[in-house]
């Protein structure tokens, strides 16, 4: 399988994409898709490496492991609750759909499930006893942690990064797999960079009514760029940028 634009993440100069937290992310069931390439971890005696980040006490990561199974941690008030590994090693530098099917209580509309599909078949699937929420207005990290202590930085690649306020069934994600968008009423976010390259970058994002910010280090400040909208052109820079939009 070839992408025709990806995210590319290099632990030896770690970067990370992040997403402005919104209330909208912040649904007590939903799914978490992506597709990744990646040949395993820069430090493979290590911490995992993070591909999804929404955690400040409470929250979760999803990370890739040494063997190349990946984990999902949720967090309840700074204490892991549980979590799912995959049985699927995807540290093969192969292009693998992955989607995570959550429900952070056990007395929600799915029983506290938690599932992992690889390309579009269910891997593993636990029940998870203790609930877990998020923490509200947390971004979304990806390729790269804040918490460098617990998560060591992403070698690989992503694309098609989509969060939806809802469990997807097999079917869907199936479906999903195969480049339908399932559900838009439930897709609160997706993130792809299918246009050819051009010099610089172009950044498209779907979430509405946000304001792009811009900082030339990854801890800021964020200023915001007057005028900004999806799909919205960089040119070619001779230093170090870094990129967020928040909610109005």
């Amino acid at each position: 399988v070839t992408r025709a634009g990806v995210m590319s993440f290099n632990a030896a100069t770690p970067s990370q994409v992040t997403v402005a937290g919104k209330t909208n992310f912040d649904a007590g069931t939903g799914t978490i898709m992506f597709w990744m390439r990646s040949s395993g971890l820069a430090n493979p005696v290590g911490n995992p490496a993070t591909l999804f980040d929404r955690l400040n006490n409470n929250g979760c990561v999803l990370a890739q492991n040494a063997d190349g199974t990946l984990q999902f941690a949720p967090y309840a008030g700074g204490v892991t609750v549980g979590g799912e590994t995959t049985t699927a090693m995807l540290s093969d530098n192969h292009w693998h759909h992955v989607a995570l099917v959550y429900d952070q209580s056990p007395s929600g509309p799915l029983g506290g499930i938690i599932a992992f599909y690889i390309d579009g078949s269910l891997d593993s699937s636990t029940t998870l006893g203790l609930g877990w929420a998020w923490q509200p207005g947390q971004e979304i990290e990806l390729g790269l942690s804040h918490d460098t202590n617990s998560w060591q930085a992403y070698n690989g690649f992503m694309d098609d990064v989509r969060c939806y306020d809802r469990g997807l069934t097999g079917a869907e994600i199936a479906s999903a797999k195969g480049g339908a968008l399932v559900d838009t009423n439930a897709l609160i976010m997706q993130l792809n960079f299918d246009t050819a390259p051009v010099s610089g970058l172009t950044l498209t994002w779907q979430c509405a009514d946000t304001i792009l910010q811009s900082a030339d280090k990854i801890t800021g400040p964020f200023s915001d760029v007057p005028g900004a909208v999806s799909p919205y052109t960089i040119g070619v820079q001779k230093a170090a940028k870094f990129y967020r939009y928040r909610g109005h």
